[in-house]
């Protein structure tokens, strides 16, 4: 039996379009005023168009 992966939509900054985050994948975010950059390898980052709380809203992490 498989684990089902429930993606997170948001809108990339740079291009506008929607992407779609694998909450599993992502290590940290970091927060700039009305962006985020999430991130998921030293090399691999993206910034969406939503402040931290949007990004906790819509289901990408949780605050312990």
């Amino acid at each position: 039996m498989s684990d089902v992966i429930s993606y997170r939509a948001f809108t990339d900054a740079a291009t506008g379009l929607t992407i779609y985050v694998n909450p599993q994948a992502v290590r940290f975010v970091v927060a700039a005023g009305l962006r985020t950059t999430i991130v998921f390898s030293e090399t691999h980052t993206v910034t969406v168009t939503a402040d931290l709380q949007s990004v906790i809203d819509g289901g990408l992490f949780q605050i312990e």
